[in-house]
């Protein structure tokens, strides 16, 4: 947890962290390719309702969520 996550990055863990079933590709995309690289957030098969057999999802990690326990899982500013 030494790399620096910003501002915008940790909203985008906590929008993640918001869907069990997995969040559009679509949605955070400026944000998500430090997170995935920092590996907090993967993508994977999709598993939201009416999603397509090879639709892709982004999930918290078990890293994630542990970066979401320390620091807070609400915003406060």
């Amino acid at each position: 947890m030494s790399e620096s996550v910003g501002a915008h990055a940790l909203a985008a863990l906590r929008a993640i962290a918001l869907c069990p079933r997995g969040m559009q590709i679509t949605a955070q995309q400026d944000a998500m390719w430090m997170l995935i690289e920092l590996g907090y957030v993967i993508e994977r098969q999709a598993r939201w309702e009416g999603a397509l057999q090879n639709e892709i999802g982004r999930f918290i990690t078990p890293a994630g969520r542990e970066l979401l326990a320390v620091l807070g899982s609400r915003d406060h500013g």
